[in-house]
């Protein structure tokens, strides 16, 4: 399941009926618990889902982020009672511009430069064009090699290119995969933490078992 450039990894939702709570106190109490976590590079932020098509309501969450990866968490009453939820999803950057940027680099800047470094300067022009690009190229592989380079996620987007890079500059580790795993761990723990305190103060009793489970992504591949 996609939506909007995010591919869905997991989903949770628990109904907790005969109470109702305050989204907001939620969410701040989510954002304390992210906190007390001190995960690293973490980024909190208030989003707005529509409920459905571009004229309807528009609903708030909170989205717990850290690079590619992002938790976005709701909570609202339904019925006589109050729902939480979150999606675990990854962000999928649009190619369009990467690959514009992409060609106009490739045809027009850089023989453009080559024509202007040995029209005017010859062979010392032609070195210098040389020097110039493995200067390029050595900072292009240390931004892509960076794990929070916004722009390295839209590179590794661009058809044929993109995966070659990826695999070149940020292969896929056991290290990145364990670190993406814990994000999505300790957000989601953080999400639990919240729901249980907020049904502790309203004196119901603790989700448990299967509904502190999410819901992994094969599902949404049925």
């Amino acid at each position: 399941m996609s939506h909007r450039n995010l591919m869905v990894l997991s989903h949770w939702c628990a109904l907790v009926e005969g109470m109702q709570a305050s989204p907001l106190e939620f969410y701040k109490q989510v954002e304390d618990a992210v906190r007390n976590r001190e995960i690293p590079d973490i980024h909190l932020e208030r989003v707005t889902w529509k409920e459905s098509g571009i004229l309807s309501a528009g609903r708030e969450y909170l989205r717990v982020s850290r690079g590619r990866y992002l938790y976005d968490i709701c909570a609202a009453p339904f019925g006589n009672g109050f729902f939480f939820s979150s999606w675990s999803a990854e962000k999928l950057p649009s190619p369009l511009w990467a690959i514009i940027g992409t060609v106009f680099l490739l045809l027009f800047v850089a023989p453009c430069l080559f024509f202007l470094f040995v029209y005017y300067g010859g062979i010392l022009g032609f070195l210098l064009w040389g020097c110039a690009l493995g200067t390029g190229l050595f900072f292009l592989v240390v931004v892509l090699s960076n794990e929070e380079s916004m722009f390295a996620e839209h590179i590794f987007v661009v058809p044929f290119i993109g995966p070659f890079l990826e695999r070149l500059c940020r292969p896929n580790t056991y290290f990145r995969a364990d670190t993406e795993a814990m994000f999505r761990t300790m957000a989601h723990k953080a999400v639990l933490e919240a729901v249980d305190a907020t049904t502790k103060a309203k004196g119901i009793r603790e989700i448990t078992g299967d509904e502190r489970k999410p819901v992994l992504r094969e599902f949404f591949q049925r």
